[in-house]
């Protein structure tokens, strides 16, 4: 877990380096977990093809 934890800080400090809040940071993850999904299946993505 503490392995986690330090990624989470890093998701911090990158957000603050990038003028984002954390809050904000959340609301993007959610939108584009809804439309793109999420990885509890622990699906890779290979490959994509432009549209």
């Amino acid at each position: 877990m503490t392995k986690l934890a330090d990624l989470l800080e890093v998701i911090h400090a990158l957000s603050y380096t990038h003028g984002a809040t954390f809050e904000e940071l959340e609301h993007i993850r959610q939108h584009r977990r809804k439309e793109r999904g999420a990885f509890h299946n622990r699906t890779m993505l290979l490959d994509i093809e432009d549209e």
